[in-house]
């Protein structure tokens, strides 16, 4: 057999991949590269020199040592990892071979043509070497986010090299998931859907998770797609889909938070409908680990309750951290969108002519003691105003009042305010302690507020709280 030294001078324009001339110096079949456990990043003579192909190495090296902590098997059935004459392709050896065995060469060009078509990589599965292009210039750029479409391109460009079709991106994208999985990162744009339901294929639990959160922000219609064909057979499990479902619910509401026109607000308006209508678990409790990503955890609250409640009763923390704006703009911006939200749900009601699965609303049609409760907390009096107005239009035989506060435990709201551990340690004037209030006091602030009664503020014996 030909040592690596021989090999790597038949090649002399290329970049070979292998770890080393020396045996001693290559990755071991445990998976190990360096004393420290890592890839081997000690580079020969024969390299030609070139920094931007050796990145090119290390980073295919890199890969190759990360698919070794993967378990090969559950790999190899995601990718379905079989060539066009039916034989059985070993993933994560067939990668690592062409690093250890110095079977592929890369070249850095100008310009990678396939069939006279413009390339950023080229792939040569049947050349001997294998061989693969790099556009120059795309690697050596640094834009932002780049290094990730870098890694998805190349895995595209090395599964050919494996003897895999990848003509869709579908086997690079599971191989992606599977890698990314392991570092609890989101590296996937593409809101395909061929591509999305490869992350569903093969992604782990965690994995998932982050991805749905990512998604939805971007309001991506297919990833709701894949998400809803998956949801009935139970194979990601209750609580998984419930909380997938309200990240994308979380995300649009941030979209009309940020949003700086009419037109904007319909967009997304119509969007967190739709979401609504295909995902229904969106409208369900959320989850604590739903609370948990977005920053909302309260002292004292077992549960996070539903989206409805979680908005009514957000912190000036919440409200800092998912509006555009860092001053009491945002907190205007944010309780714009609040309103929003409500009435939507109200319009949800009136067409529908149902409250089920309705957060808002009580099964007797009534709005929910437990939004007002929320509100309160958060001392969103301009909240409650507009939840009084929606509560007189459900039931205008009986004063709001008499319907929404007959239930609230005042003694549970004073000690569940929001205080100064939930406002990131800014100083904001409306927020006070109401712990001195009596009960009285804030049964009758808030039967005006409710009942469309008063607008001026809270005040506790002398003292104005807000």
């Amino acid at each position: 057999m030909k040592s690596l030294k021989s090999k790597l001078l038949m090649v002399l324009p290329a970049v070979v991949l292998a770890t080393a001339c020396s045996p001693a110096n290559q990755l071991n079949p445990a998976g190990g590269g360096t004393a420290a456990g890592g890839p081997s990043t000690e580079w020969k003579e024969g390299y030609g020199g070139d920094t931007q192909a050796i990145e090119v190495v290390r980073e295919i090296e890199g890969i190759c040592f990360r698919a070794r902590k993967l378990r090969g098997a559950i790999l190899n059935s995601a990718m379905e990892a079989v060539d066009r004459n039916g034989k059985s392709i070993d993933v994560i050896s067939g990668l690592c071979k062409l690093i250890e065995q110095g079977e592929l060469r890369i070249e850095m060009v100008d310009q990678p043509m396939v069939k006279g078509e413009p390339k950023d990589m080229a792939n040569y599965p049947h050349e001997k070497p294998r061989r693969l292009e790099v556009k120059r210039s795309y690697w050596s750029s640094k834009s932002q986010n780049l290094s990730e479409k870098h890694e998805a391109l190349l895995l595209h460009e090395l599964v050919p090299l494996i003897g895999l079709e990848d003509a869709d991106y579908v086997r690079s994208t599971r191989l992606m998931i599977a890698l990314s999985g392991l570092d609890s990162r989101v590296t996937i744009e593409s809101c395909d859907e061929r591509r999305i339901e490869a992350v569903f294929s093969s992604g782990n639990t965690e994995l998932l998770r982050q991805y749905m959160n990512f998604q939805g922000h971007r309001l991506c219609e297919p990833a709701m797609v894949v998400m809803k064909r998956h949801a009935p057979q139970k194979s990601l499990g209750e609580e998984l889909t419930r909380e997938m479902q309200n990240y994308f619910a979380w995300g649009i509401f941030n979209r009309i938070v940020a949003a700086k026109s009419q037109d904007e607000i319909s967009e997304a308006s119509a969007f967190l409908q739709k979401t609504f209508s295909m995902l229904p678990a969106a409208l369900a409790e959320w989850t604590p680990d739903t609370c948990q990503a977005i920053g909302e955890v309260r002292t004292g609250h077992f549960r996070c309750g539903t989206m409805v409640q979680v908005v009514a009763g957000a912190s000036p923390r919440l409200k800092y951290r998912n509006s555009p704006s860092s001053n009491s703009l945002g907190f205007a911006e944010f309780d714009r969108a609040a309103i929003v939200l409500m009435e939507m749900l109200n319009i949800r009601r009136g067409s529908l002519g149902s409250v089920d699965g309705n957060p808002l609303f009580t099964a007797s049609g009534n709005v929910s003691p437990a939004v007002v409760a929320s509100a309160m907390e958060a001392q969103n009096w301009t909240l409650l105003m507009y939840i009084g107005q929606i509560q007189r239009r459900v039931n205008p035989e009986l004063l709001p009042s008499e319907v929404l506060l007959k239930d609230i435990n005042f003694a549970s709201v004073k000690r569940n305010t929001v205080g100064v551990d939930l406002t990131d340690g800014e100083t904001f004037p409306s927020i006070r302690k109401i712990g001195g209030c009596m009960e009285m006091e804030l049964r009758v602030y808030l039967a005006g507020l409710l009942d469309g009664l008063r607008t001026d503020s809270l005040v506790c014996g002398t003292t104005g709280a807000i």
